[in-house]
């Protein structure tokens, strides 16, 4: 999102500023929002009660690395959790760490653990304890609960560990952004570029090619021959973690004929060659899915939640947004947004008045409830 394109909201949330007394979150909510999408934005909005930020490293002590960043000047900040998304630099993640400093510039003190399972490409069980253990030593720590921001699939993974009654004391609310409601559901989709609303409606959207790469990554005795698994296992772990096809060919060249062969196809983004494999993959992966799938449990669930998801998301699709806000107890519920302010979990583009304010009433709420937490 640009400046040029932004500036015009400052305008009007200053002058929303002399008329109401929640103006001050919204005007905060603002910079944040312009500061992710250019941390050298020098705007009125993009310094209005920016903090200086300072970083260090603070492990946690069950053994996983985890950043803190923390406003500088500020005494007793609301604590939060940001969690990153299945991605190969976790808690190192640009977009992240980016995100990171500007909530923080807003008065927020911000950890980040490092989550290894989802910086590896896998969506795995331990990883709601990782979360749930990070929320309860930064709760231990700080003395107040802990909100949560999940990104992704961290999202869904954070609901769960909200629910489950051994974490639930140490967390206040949980923000998910660009989260899935069923994991079997979001595979299909994978497969199949195909989904459904709770209300029966399809749809139809291409998914983005990553998916596929990380259920064949996850399940590679599906794909590929016994003898081709350690060799398809460096391709496609390098494919995923540099992005690039010319760093992963050279793995390649280890795999069978065969192996060879198919790879090319995952080269050349032929996942049509891949769907009544993934099917099968999928069928056979159910339960463990279903492990990880707040659908179906988050009945008890007794902290506040916002759901945010870009209209455009292709990675996880909209859909599964209005299916958590069915999952959700009502008075839990703060907002379930669908926005075309975000893609997956980007803030980009070129957004109407409505969007951009949508989003930014929604982000001050977010403040309100980490500001509302007490020791």
């Amino acid at each position: 999102m640009s400046r040029r394109v932004l500036i015009p909201v400052a305008v009007l949330l200053a002058l929303v500023a002399i008329l109401t007394p929640t103006a001050d979150r919204h005007l905060r909510a603002f910079g944040v929002l312009l500061r992710v999408a250019d941390p050298d934005d020098t705007s009125f909005a993009a310094r209005y009660r920016h903090h200086e930020v300072s970083v260090a490293e603070s492990p946690i002590n069950a053994g996983f690395p985890a950043r803190l960043y923390a406003p500088v000047g500020v005494k007793d900040p609301p604590v939060m959790l940001l969690i990153h998304g299945v991605h190969s630099h976790g808690y190192d993640e640009p977009r992240l760490v980016r995100f990171a400093r500007s909530m923080a510039e807003s008065g927020i003190l911000v950890m980040t653990p490092h989550i290894a399972r989802l910086a590896d490409y896998r969506i795995t069980p331990d990883s709601i304890d990782s979360i749930g253990i990070a929320a309860e030593a930064l709760h231990r720590s700080r003395g107040k609960r802990v909100g949560i921001f999940g990104l992704s699939f961290s999202g869904g993974l954070s609901l769960l560990a909200a629910a489950d009654p051994r974490y639930a004391p140490h967390i206040a609310f949980v923000v998910a952004i660009g989260a899935h409601d069923d994991m079997e559901r979001v595979a299909r989709y994978y497969a199949t570029s195909e989904a459904q609303y709770p209300d029966g409606r399809p749809y139809h959207e291409t998914a983005h090619e990553y998916g596929a790469l990380v259920l064949i990554y996850s399940d590679l005795g599906t794909f590929f021959s016994a003898e081709d698994i350690p060799a398809a296992h460096e391709t496609l772990k390098t494919l995923l973690y540099e992005e690039n096809i010319d760093a992963a060919r050279p793995f390649a060249k280890s795999l069978s004929p065969a192996g060879q062969a198919r790879m090319e196809k995952l080269f050349a983004r032929d996942r049509e060659a891949f769907v009544p494999d993934l099917l099968r993959s999928i069928e056979q992966r159910k339960n463990e899915m279903r492990l990880v799938s707040p659908h179906g449990r988050l009945a008890r669930l007794g902290v506040p939640v916002l759901l945010v998801h870009g209209a455009g998301d292709t990675v996880i699709p909209p859909t599964e947004t209005e299916w958590l806000a069915r999952e959700l107890p009502p008075a839990q519920l703060r907002q379930a947004l669908v926005t075309s302010v975000l893609s997956h979990v980007s803030v980009e583009g070129a957004p109407g008045w409505r969007d951009r304010l949508t989003l930014v009433h929604a982000m001050a709420g977010m403040l309100e409830e980490a500001e509302d937490e007490k020791p």
